[in-house]
């Protein structure tokens, strides 16, 4: 049952309301016609009812079914088309694809061939296999990977790429939009995320590394309080 042929129809309730007035009032002249509060609170929610369904359709083309449908096709069509193009590559491990529409899709246009448009957002999530040991040899299979991924034309919205290295480190690079997909590689290697499992710590080219266990105003803290427990032992 399709609920966007009601929406479409729904006006048609209002017309045949007045219709029937104007019948009434041709065949039935020599009464008087009085419309008590029941009436009138019938005839708003029928009005109010339409109007309802006529919002609807606008609000059913952004968040409705049918735009989840249209992001399945999508992010489908995008990952086939990502597969043709770094397909067989043994540099990657696993490739995710997600596609968000920013558009009203109407019921209708579920049965035609849909495209993708400019206000589309392919998201990518790459988990790479090779095992570098440092961080120029991941930007730089990174940087080889966008321009295979630029070669798709397809609306790229936000790319990731992870590694885990033999020794548990963990390389991490996020773009978060278009212009960032063409940045060179010193632009890229700014970028990068390390996370160094026997350190517990994060590090980038910016920063030194930063323990998440300890830091020095926690440390201060600490030799404060045992000079103060001291003390009131003495």
């Amino acid at each position: 049952f399709d609920l966007g042929y009601v929406r479409r129809f729904s006006p048609v309730i209002l017309s045949l309301l007045g219709i029937e007035v104007v019948v009434s009032h041709f065949l039935f002249r020599s009464e008087r016609f009085k419309y008590d509060f029941v009436s009138a609170l019938f005839c708003f929610l029928i009005v109010t009812a339409c109007a309802g369904m006529i919002s609807m359709g606008t609000f059913l083309s952004y968040w409705g079914p049918q735009q989840y449908e249209a992001e399945n096709i999508l992010s489908s069509r995008a990952e086939e088309l990502c597969y043709k193009q770094l397909g067989g590559d043994p540099a990657i491990a696993s490739l995710e694809v997600y596609v968000s529409i920013n558009r009203p899709i109407p019921w209708e246009n579920l049965n035609n061939d849909i495209d993708f448009s400019s206000g589309d957002s392919v998201h990518v999530s790459l988990e790479l296999a090779g095992d570098f040991t440092d961080t120029a040899g991941f930007v730089a299979e990174c940087r080889r990977i966008l321009d295979g991924l630029e070669a798709t034309e397809l609306p790229f919205g936000h790319v990731s790429f992870r590694c885990e290295t033999s020794v548990g480190d963990e390389y991490f690079l996020y773009l978060d939009n278009r212009f960032q997909l063409s940045l060179p590689l010193e632009r890229l290697m700014e970028m990068i995320e390390v996370y160094r499992e026997e350190e517990d710590a994060y590090w980038d080219d910016d920063s030194p590394y930063v323990d998440e266990g300890s830091s020095p105003s926690s440390e201060a803290a600490i030799d404060t309080s045992e000079a103060l427990e001291i003390e009131t032992a003495a």
